[in-house]
């Protein structure tokens, strides 16, 4: 099973074309592979992660000069294991039933990626991004050459 939630920023034109683009890749890879035991924990979040590159790479390609963005995050459930994929400050969490108690316990599967921590403008600026701070914990990411 795949559950998938996009937030488009400042326009649809990326978020609609994410959307498109990783159902249908994802389903393009899996489908290529039907033996089951080369699907490794490793493989799965290797091949998740290569498709996200691919898509960013096409969108860029594509529509280098548009301003609009999105935020992604993508659960992947197959049989008893769950493989988790986002991008930006989008976060996946599931409930996990506590012994005892009547309410489940929340468990965040992810760790936001925002432009205005440290360790994420750096991993943005190695990738060849640029980090544009507005203060006040306000940042975006942009390319290289982005004007205003």
């Amino acid at each position: 099973a795949l559950f998938a939630v996009y937030d488009g920023h400042r326009g649809t034109l990326c978020v609609e074309f994410v959307a498109k683009a990783f159902h249908g890749k994802l389903l393009k890879r899996l489908s290529a592979n039907t033996d089951r035991s080369a699907w490794t924990d490793d493989a799965v979040s290797k091949m998740l992660a290569e498709i996200c590159e691919e898509i960013d790479t096409e969108f860029l390609a594509r529509s280098r000069t548009v301003v609009d963005g999105c935020t992604f995050a993508a659960a992947l459930l197959t049989g008893t294991r769950l493989f988790v994929v986002w991008l930006g400050d989008v976060r996946c969490v599931v409930g996990q039933h506590q012994p005892g108690l009547e309410a489940a316990a929340s468990l965040s599967l992810t760790e936001d990626h925002r432009a205005a921590t440290p360790a994420e403008a750096e991993r943005i600026k190695q990738a060849g991004g640029v980090v544009i701070d507005y203060g006040n914990g306000y940042a975006i990411v942009a390319h290289d050459g982005y004007e205003e």
